[in-house]
């Protein structure tokens, strides 16, 4: 390394905060034989994003019909497609709002982005999910580092659909909830896990996910957010 280069300490794709790590940048830095890079690295598990529409300005939808899939994948490749075309949670904090335009030209806030393994829905009802729980924390607009955010939620995403959790076979999905409208603005985050009995499995994977979360690129550490854990059988859903 030459005096001249900087190690990135955020992985962050939001180019205001880390201009030399967009993906087209990392990509072309990899020097992979031309095969190796048509050929599709196939998932462990082929992975559906859903999309949850603001329910308070579609009076006309609930909870159910106003989450929708709205694509699939199942390799590296067509992850980091659908990737770069997401925006960072940082970017949220900006103001920045996720718009789905209908067929009709009418527009609708996205509350949620929702990564899930396929066969599974997001919603408490499902069985995978009906004696589960989940892990949250919240990202509160006012404390929160812009950089930090962007960094525990790819790195929580990225670990999550390559596998790389030893308690991944209880995970059934992830959200990333967009609350930033109310009086105390938060983005929440939440990872969906199936059994809630099994309590050494999800105390275990409490733990992963507090130590992925707090790395960061140049090899230290941020403050983990503080967890909650809840079960689907003795809760209500959170709102939206």
């Amino acid at each position: 390394m030459t005096e001249k280069e900087v190690v990135s300490k955020y992985l962050s794709f939001n180019e205001s905060i880390e201009p030399n790590l967009t993906l087209p940048t990392a990509c072309s830095e990899v020097d992979l034989p031309e095969d190796l890079i048509s050929r599709p690295l196939p998932l462990s598990h082929e992975w559906i994003v859903w999309e949850q529409l603001n329910v308070e300005t579609r009076k006309d939808l609930d909870y159910s019909n106003a989450t929708k899939p709205v694509a699939r994948f199942s390799s590296v490749q067509q992850f980091w497609w659908l990737w770069h075309n997401i925006p960072q949670p940082s970017e949220l904090l900006k103001g920045k709002r996720m718009i789905r335009e209908s067929s009709d030209g009418s527009k609708s806030v996205v509350d949620a982005v929702i990564l899930f393994k396929e066969g599974i829905q997001p919603m408490w009802e499902d069985p995978m999910n009906a004696t589960g729980g989940h892990i949250h924390f919240r990202a509160w607009q006012s404390s929160v580092v812009p950089g930090e955010l962007d960094t525990m939620w790819n790195n929580l995403v990225l670990a999550v659909i390559g596998g790389s959790l030893e308690n991944s076979s209880i995970v059934n999905g992830i959200r990333l909830v967009d609350k930033l409208g109310g009086n105390k603005g938060n983005i929440r985050v939440e990872i969906w896990f199936s059994d809630f009995s099994n309590q050494s499995a999800h105390q275990a994977l409490l733990k992963e996910i507090e130590t992925l979360m707090s790395s960061l690129l140049d090899g230290t550490s941020c403050e983990p957010p503080h967890f909650e854990v809840k079960s689907h059988s003795k809760s209500k859903p959170d709102a939206n």
